[in-house]
C-alpha cells in the first residue's frame, strides 16, 4: 500500500505539471489576443482562442487529477505505514514468546524452549 500511495502521489506531481502548462498556454494566448488589439484577422483570433481554450482544459484536468491523486495517495501511505508498524510489533511479540534458553544451574545444564 505504501508503494501504491507513493506512486499515486508522484503522479499528482505530474498532474500539477499539466496544470502549470495549461495555465501558461492560456496566459500566453490571452496576452497574444490583447497584443493583437482590434485588428480584423479573424483566423488568427480563432487560433488564439482555441489555444486559450486548450490551456483552460489542461489546467482544469490537471488540477482535478492532482487533487484526487493527493487525496488518494497520502491516505494509502499512512494506512500502509500503520499496517507495517502493526505487523512488525506483532512479529516482535511472537519472537519474544518463542525463546530458547541455555544455561547452567547448579551441577547441571538445561535447555528450555518456550512457545
Amino acid at each position: 500500500m505504501v508503494v501504491a500511495g507513493a506512486v499515486i502521489t508522484l503522479g499528482s506531481v505530474a498532474a500539477y505539471g499539466v496544470l502549470g502548462a495549461g495555465l501558461a498556454i492560456g496566459n500566453r494566448a490571452e496576452l497574444d489576443i490583447a497584443a493583437q488589439g482590434e485588428r480584423d484577422d479573424i483566423e488568427n483570433r480563432r487560433d488564439l482562442l482555441s489555444r486559450g481554450e486548450l490551456g483552460n482544459k489542461l489546467a482544469l484536468v490537471g488540477g482535478i487529477t492532482a487533487a484526487v491523486a493527493i487525496v488518494v495517495g497520502i491516505p494509502l501511505i499512512v494506512v500502509g505505514r500503520r499496517r507495517a508498524t502493526g505487523r512488525s510489533a506483532q512479529r516482535a511479540a511472537q519472537t519474544q514468546q518463542r525463546r530458547l534458553t541455555l544455561g547452567v544451574q547448579g551441577a547441571g545444564a538445561f535447555v528450555r524452549f518456550r512457545l
